[in-house]
């Protein structure tokens, strides 16, 4: 075979990929524009209470501008991030109050998402791992679900998917400032959408140490990084302290956190409230019997609930241990089968829908075990991408176990992007391992 044959090949290699490229980015598009067509007119995100909270805060920045003041400590615009408001601000100045062109932004963050994914595979791994992992995001169930909504889901895996894409680049040794200024800005915008996200404001910036580097050299990698995320942020937390007339980080949320080194004034700490679903050893008997209908505060038991304890289903008060696996089950679990109970050992959480089932095992439960076949596969050439998916991952999933309540599977969306590029790489060994073994044999 000639250079020039196989230069042709190469060339033909590359511009095939770039239209499979593109033609996947097609489709995703595409897929997340039918979901947002069908939600639009059911008008679904009508159903979520966070939507609608957000949707307030918004309509207190129209009407009263950006400072203004907040009495009720409990209140949207004083426990949410800032960052969606402002996008729901910004679209109902510009195009009125009509949500479709919010939900339309979402599905192209969605496709983004989607190519940002496919250039950190396509940095550790061959051409078939990066567009495996581009299509596997692209009909990824939980990258999709959250599409029409106003909630933050979608730019909390956006602004995620770009950070670690900026910290890898830079764990690689490219610390050219459009990285380390990237990584300060994705970071802050993160943090932004939701304050449970400063935790990373400095375990990304710590992971600059993995660089190939004098330490003094990564020491002012980091000290930059911190640098952007000071600057940015100002803005906010002065708006924050001519508000509140204290240091209140991102939303009244992290003064729980903040109270430990800030002497804040008592009704500004943030508390969560006791479980409104708690119930009574006699409540719980009386509901069973089917004598009682009601929670103590008048709303009325679900209607799985109510038959869930009528079988013998009983909420209890959760011990410790069991608080924290209850929160690690929900923050992980694949499928959910069965009604059981969370937070504190008294709110219902019924089994997941038959579709809801299914998808979920498809395209999260299977990739599961590639996943772990992958880091058992682990290429010392490719470590960064390991190392990093390590932490995260372990980081992550400590901080909602101790720290988050509330803890939800929707939670683990953001790192999901670490688990598809692992799984799509476990996927390929699997693959190649199988063939040698059985197929290969003379």
């Amino acid at each position: 075979m000639t250079f020039y044959n196989i230069k042709s090949k190469l060339i033909s290699l590359v511009v095939s990929e770039k239209k499979l490229v593109i033609v996947l980015l097609i489709f995703g598009g595409l897929l997340r524009a039918c979901i947002v067509i069908n939600a639009y007119i059911d008008k679904i995100w009508t159903n979520f209470e966070d939507d609608r909270a957000r949707i307030e805060f918004s309509n207190k920045i129209i009407e009263k501008g950006v400072i203004f003041e907040i009495l009720d400590y409990k209140s949207p615009e004083a426990i949410f991030a800032p960052w969606v408001p402002f996008i729901i601000t910004g679209k109902t100045l510009l195009f009125g109050e009509d949500l479709f062109v919010l939900f339309i932004l979402n599905a192209i963050l969605g496709t983004l998402t989607c190519l940002i994914i496919f250039y950190i595979a396509k940095m550790y791994f061959q051409n078939s791992v990066a567009i495996l992992s581009l299509f596997w995001s692209c009909v990824y169930v939980n990258y999709l679900r959250y599409t029409a909504t106003a909630g933050n889901e979608i730019w909390l895996v956006f602004f995620f998917v770009l950070t670690g894409f900026f910290a890898l680049k830079i764990m690689d040794g490219n610390a050219e400032a459009k990285n380390l200024i990237g990584l300060g800005l994705s970071l802050t915008l993160l943090s932004h959408t939701d304050e449970r996200y400063l935790a990373y404001i400095f375990l990304f910036p710590l992971l600059t140490y993995f660089t190939p580097a004098h330490v003094k050299s990564k020491s002012k990698k980091m000290l930059i990084v911190l640098g952007v995320i000071f600057l940015l942020s100002l803005p906010w937390q002065i708006r924050n302290y001519i508000v509140y007339k204290d240091i209140v980080l991102i939303s009244v949320r992290t003064t729980n956190i903040t109270k430990l080194f800030i002497d804040h004034a008592p009704d500004l700490v943030y508390k969560h409230d006791k479980d409104k679903n708690y119930l009574t050893a006699q409540q719980i008997d009386s509901i069973s019997n089917g004598l009682l209908y009601t929670f103590p505060d008048g709303r009325k038991l679900r209607p799985g609930q109510f038959e869930a304890m009528k079988k013998g289903n009983l909420p209890h008060k959760f011990g410790l241990v069991e608080k924290y696996f209850s929160r690690l089950y929900f923050l992980w679990l694949p499928f959910k089968f069965n009604d059981n109970y969370r937070k504190s050992g008294f709110t219902f959480e019924g089994k997941w829908s038959f579709l809801h089932n299914v998808s979920s095992i498809f395209f999260y439960g299977l990739l599961l075990p590639f996943t772990l076949f992958g880091f058992i596969n682990f290429n010392k050439s490719k470590k960064n991408i390991f190392i990093f998916s390590s932490i995260v991952l372990i980081f992550h999933t400590l901080i909602h176990v101790v720290a988050i309540p509330y803890t939800r599977d929707r939670y683990r969306h953001p790192v999901d992007f670490l688990l598809i590029i692992i799984g799509c790489y476990g996927i390929i060994c699997f693959f190649k391992w199988a063939k040698v073994k059985y197929f290969n044999k003379h």
